[in-house]
């Protein structure tokens, strides 16, 4: 009850912003044909709607949950508003004493001046929340060029086109390069804080606040065409409008407090942004009708930049590709082997086995079995005995032909694939692996040597994998039985003496 009272009393500022900037605007249209009503009556509703965005201001600094990076940007922002208050009396008054002087004195240039510097240092003082660093940094600096250059333009045609004509209404050139030089810093923190995100203040009041900007500069844009009329000012219409959606950027900030962090949704795989600034520039291009080298030179620049931008990022995507394809193999190749040894487990192994039996060709199995390795273990520690294993593994894949299969099943267990393996191959593939098995292994400065019992199965095709290990394992028992450090092939006698 009390949360829902709480956004109730925030809407009804912002409404009352709202209604305040109606007004203003209706007083607006209504004086432009020709002056009705008192001047005075025009510069009423900004101060106004900056108070009311003054006292929603102040109640969100004492809001609980605000960051301090947050209260830190907001807390400047109020300072800039109360500038911007003086600034806009101080120019009602010019105006309203004197109606024939130039739209803005040179002290509201200064206020109206301190107020954006305020600003601009608020942004730039948020920190980003993520750090832009490798690739990101030039991908960056093409957007932020997209952003500036798109900003630029406009800022040319609204403001510079007609240069003479805003400089005879704002008193000097010093505040129009002011202000282009802001526009242009204020989109290059924008785009830092929209494509970096910023600690404190959510991304999408960063995108209002961006709002903000973009109208109140398009509406001063009528500041050069209204010279020959000083009982109008666009400045008693911009700055209602600018801190009405203020007001609502401020009720949104403050609505989020205490509420957990939404779910990031999915990206897009692309950015809109450099092609709705295309979209505009080329707009702009064919209203001018191509009769503005400005318009053409900077139409001609911002594609330049997307094509630069979207073939970094098909060279990102085919990175990331690349990387997404060998964590894929390594997945695999974790899934399918030991991951102590390298060698293949018992599930590929046993893949294999069927691969052999369908292949139509005789085959052979050979299981290998440590003798005495628990006493490695017991004596010398597991990492010893597992720098064994290692070592038994590298013999074991120096000892069979090329194509052969190693595993490692499990233990000191391991097997050997031989195929295709004739009778003949079998027995030389067994006196390999027993040569290599007689030196003693050198393990963390012990000589160890290399006891094995190894029992062998040949295939034939059709015979179940299943069945081959049983045989191979029923050899290698009996192996053992025999005396240990032996070799056997599987006899069906065996198994006998294997129940």
């Amino acid at each position: 009850m009390q949360r829902t009272l709480g956004r109730a009393g925030l809407a009804v500022p912002a409404a009352l912003s709202g209604a305040l900037t109606l007004l203003s605007i209706a007083w607006f249209v209504a004086n432009a044909p020709a002056p009705r009503g008192p001047g005075w009556l025009g510069w009423v509703f900004a101060p106004l709607v900056i108070v009311i965005n003054q006292a929603q201001l102040v109640r969100l600094l004492r809001s609980p949950g605000v960051p301090p990076e947050g209260r830190r940007f907001w807390r400047h922002l109020a300072v800039a508003q109360v500038v911007i208050v003086v600034a806009t009396l101080v120019t009602a008054y010019d105006t309203l004493s004197d109606p024939g002087a130039v739209t803005l004195a040179a002290p509201a240039n200064a206020l109206f001046g301190a107020a954006i510097l305020v600003v601009l240092w608020a942004l730039l003082r948020l920190p980003a929340r993520h750090p832009i660093r490798g690739t990101a940094v030039v991908r960056f600096g093409l957007d932020a060029a997209v952003v500036v250059l798109t900003v630029g333009l406009f800022g040319w045609f609204l403001y510079f086109r007609n240069y003479d004509e805003l400089v005879s209404a704002v008193g000097a050139p010093g505040p129009v390069l002011g202000l282009m030089l802001f526009a242009c810093a204020a989109a290059l923190a924008f785009s830092k804080l929209a494509i970096a995100g910023a600690r404190g203040v959510d991304r999408r009041t960063m995108y209002y606040l961006g709002v903000c900007v973009v109208v109140s500069a398009l509406v001063g844009g009528m500041l050069p065409r209204l010279a020959s009329r000083p009982d109008l000012n666009a400045i008693a219409v911009s700055v209602p409008l600018k801190f009405f959606l203020f007001s609502l950027t401020i009720e949104r900030e403050r609505s989020l407090l205490g509420r957990p962090a939404p779910e990031r949704t999915p990206r897009r795989p692309f950015s809109l942004a450099p092609y709705l600034a295309v979209a505009a520039t080329d707009g702009l291009l064919l209203h001018t009708g191509g009769s503005s080298p400005v318009v053409t030179v900077t139409a001609v620049a911002l594609t330049a930049i997307v094509v630069s931008r979207q073939i970094l990022a098909f060279y990102d995507n085919a990175r990331l590709l690349e990387k997404v394809h060998e964590a894929q193999l390594q997945l695999a190749h974790q899934a399918n082997h030991d991951a102590l040894t390298g060698l293949v487990n018992r599930r590929l192994f046993e893949e294999r086995l069927n691969a052999a039996r369908d292949s139509g060709e005789a085959f052979a199995v050979a299981l290998i079995d440590l003798d005495d390795f628990k006493g490695v273990n017991d004596r010398l520690g597991h990492h010893v005995g597992d720098a064994f294993l290692v070592a038994v593994g590298e013999r074991l894949r120096a000892g069979v032909r090329e194509g052969d299969v190693v595993a490692r099943l499990g233990g000191d267990e391991f097997a050997v694939l031989l195929a295709p393996a004739s009778a003949a191959d079998s027995d030389a593939v067994l006196e390999r692996l027993t040569a290599v098995m007689v030196s003693p292994v050198s393990v963390e400065g012990h000589d160890l040597p290399v006891g094995c019992s190894v029992g062998m199965a040949a295939g034939r095709p059709g015979a179940g994998p299943v069945e081959v290990l049983r045989r191979a394992d029923v050899a290698m028992y009996a192996a053992k039985a025999a005396g240990k450090g032996r070799t056997a092939h599987y006899q069906p006698e065996m198994e006998t003496a294997a129940i």
